[in-house]
């Protein structure tokens, strides 16, 4: 296991965050590793072109 990141943990995690309005928390979890499974939760407004 170690260092594995597993996506159905990141998907909870963000979605845990953006149910919670912790749209800062879950703009630096999305910058992280694994993030790209995670930016599907931030809302649509506040995504960059290209994301």
């Amino acid at each position: 296991m170690g260092d594995s990141t597993y996506v159905n943990h990141i998907e909870q995690i963000a979605a845990i965050l953006a149910r919670h309005g912790q749209e800062d928390r879950l703009r630096d979890f999305v910058a992280g590793a694994g993030g790209v499974y995670a930016a599907y939760r931030l809302p649509p407004c506040s995504r960059s072109p290209g994301d």
